[in-house]
């Protein structure tokens, strides 16, 4: 005779999930029939289909297979650029592996905290602002409750370390030893001041030989 084993449910399909929740005080609640009538209530969005089940999908899957495919064709591509570096190198390695679901705003609040010491301010305002684009998107498509981004606070920015500056002799010995294009594109920032990612997105229509 064999028995009959329940199927437990893997990380990737979904699954019946027991769980117990406390519906009032004693006081509140003096006898079965009144509490039969609060937990009417609670469950009511569920047995109306108004309330979806929390997504057991994980960020990281999330933000590469569907966010990503979806969102950032919608933005310029310098934004696509800088925010796939921003998931790869920072929210990924944090959150990557966490449930959408499980995510908490005091996860949130931690790692921008933690990032403060390490990143600029400017820096972490952008962190922020993808991580509350991503779990906007989320809230919206229906796969969380709630966006945990909203509501954080940016730490109080680090006082910089003091920046040093190439001579004006430093920048003529740099700018000989390059190699084209390397060489244009310093001599370009050397004397305009523009930033990396201008630079980099000029096109030929961009300038103006004549002028």
């Amino acid at each position: 005779m064999h028995k009959r084993q329940r199927a437990t449910p893997t990380p990737t399909t979904p699954g019946r999930v027991h769980r117990s929740a406390v519906l009032g005080l004693v006081t509140d609640i003096p006898n079965k029939r009144e509490a039969r009538k609060v937990l009417e209530v609670q469950l009511q969005p569920i047995n109306q289909g108004k309330q979806q089940p929390s997504s057991i999908l994980s960020f990281g899957r999330f933000a590469l297979e569907k966010w990503e495919p979806a969102i950032l064709p919608t933005v310029k591509h310098t934004t696509q650029r800088d925010y796939r570096s921003l998931l790869r190198r920072h929210l990924l390695p944090v959150f990557g592996e966490m449930k959408l679901r499980d995510i908490q705003r005091a996860d949130v609040q931690l790692f921008l905290s933690q990032k403060s010491q390490q990143l600029s301010g400017q820096t972490v305002h952008h962190l922020r602002v993808l991580l509350s684009r991503i779990l906007g998107e989320a809230l919206l498509w229906g796969y969380v409750h709630e966006n945990v981004a909203q509501g954080t606070r940016l730490p109080r920015a680090v006082r910089p370390a003091e920046q040093s500056y190439l001579t004006v002799e430093q920048t003529r010995q740099l700018i000989a030893a390059l190699e084209e294009p390397a060489r244009s594109a310093v001599l370009l920032a050397v004397l305009t001041g523009l930033r990396r990612g201008e630079i980099f997105d000029l096109k030929w229509f961009d300038v103006d030989l004549n002028r």
